[in-house]
């Protein structure tokens, strides 16, 4: 059984109501009568590394008719520095618009990777983190209805990474030079590897909906659209009354902001953070900033599921029940249950679910991907795909 191309960021669980379709047909033209091949200039917005492009500097580029993908991971490379460039190829590897003037849309990243054929997940890895430019990941906005007549693209790309800048100097009392010699500052704990999809946004063609028992708000700053979306354990961005005294919960994006910055941190408005020089952090938060039930004034907390007190807001239940319509409006039809690195822990939650949801449906494929613990039921192994390996490895060879 063959998994079609799929558009797939880094998840917990991504449903997807994916019938296969033909391989879309090659519609650019051949050698000769009016080809126009596409030009192409590309702006930075934001940078980690900074906001210049610099000669040698190569894109990777996909020309798509609608949700598929006419042409993929094209190389083009700048020749100039500076922090508008343009971007050229050779005649073998140029993309040409179809003769019949139809439009096409484009999307881009940096920098340029080999990507398996069918695929547009792009492997991510800062283990090395020198020279910074190397694996300062870089994508566009989609660029829409472009023809022959109006051939130029203009890519304007945003950094995907965060950047942490520290600086350390002494003081002369608390931290003299003396020391600061064979001073090393290291950060543990923290992911290196990850991947990332060039095209993420062909799955808004598609009708799908994601489960998750992360709590971390990733799948909505990564730009999925939030009715589609179930937090079954809570949300990191929300406070709730730690009593708790009501079922609501608390947006808490504005007062973490304010602690963060009372400890000394600058913001960006992208969200990166960077400590400006001569600056000493402070290790804890004005009284003020501690947030308190405005109903019983005790202390707020996370909205996390721990123990019997977490609270399902109307949010939580709206969410709920958006999931419960999606499963009826979809059952008995052909169906994706793709499930990322789920394990044991609540496995009520997504993985027994879906495996049930398999066996009743025999147009229902169900995939997981999980290093170490890729497994399903006898009954639903023909209608199964297991990938005992590292997710973002496997994403990166889905075809």
């Amino acid at each position: 059984m063959k998994v079609n191309r799929q558009s797939i960021l880094a998840a917990t669980v991504l449903l997807l109501s994916a019938g296969c379709s033909n391989d879309h047909e090659e519609t650019v033209a051949p050698e000769g009568d009016g080809r126009v091949a596409l030009q192409v200039v590309s702006g930075i917005e934001t940078r980690a590394y900074d906001k210049t492009w610099e000669s040698g500097d190569a894109i990777g580029i996909y020309m798509l008719d609608g949700a598929a993908a006419d042409v993929e991971n094209r190389k083009y490379t700048t020749a100039t520095n500076g922090e508008s460039g343009t971007f050229t190829t050779d005649a073998a590897t140029a993309i040409y618009f179809p003769v019949n003037g139809d439009p096409r849309d484009f999307a881009a990243y940096y920098p340029y990777r080999d990507i398996a054929a069918g695929s547009s997940i792009y492997p991510v890895d800062v283990t090395t983190q020198t020279p910074q430019k190397a694996i300062d990941l870089m994508a566009a906005a989609k660029v829409t209805g472009k023809t022959k007549k109006d051939p130029a693209v203009a890519f304007e790309f945003q950094h995907k990474l965060v950047k942490l800048s520290l600086t350390v100097k002494p003081d002369g009392k608390s931290l003299t030079a003396a020391d600061m010699e064979g001073l090393k500052v290291e950060i543990t704990n923290q992911p290196v590897k990850a991947t990332y999809d060039v095209l993420k946004n062909l799955v808004a063609d598609k009708d799908y909906f994601i489960i998750t028992t992360n709590v971390d708000h990733c799948f909505q700053k990564a730009g999925f659209d939030k009715k589609r979306l179930f937090y079954t354990q809570g949300d990191y961005g929300l406070f709730q009354c730690s009593e708790p005294c009501c079922p609501e919960t608390f947006d808490n994006e504005a007062l973490i902001r304010q602690m963060v910055e009372a400890q000394g941190y600058v913001l960006a408005p992208d969200g990166q953070l960077t400590v400006p020089e001569n600056t000493i952090l402070k290790t804890s938060v004005p009284s003020e900033l501690v947030p308190h039930c405005p109903h019983c004034g005790k202390l707020l907390t996370m909205n996390l599921r721990s123990d019997d007190s977490f609270v399902e807001d109307a949010g939580w239940h709206a969410a709920a029940e958006r999931y419960s319509e999606f499963l009826r409006r979809h059952e008995g039809q052909k169906i994706l249950f793709l499930e990322l690195g789920v394990g044991y822990n609540t496995p009520v939650i997504i993985k027994y679910p879906f495996w049930r949801m398999t066996a009743r449906n025999p147009n229902a494929t169900y995939v997981c991907i999980n290093k170490g613990e890729a497994v399903c039921p006898n009954e639903i192994a023909k209608q199964s795909l297991l990938f005992d390996g590292d997710i973002a490895a496997v994403l990166a060879q889905i075809k």
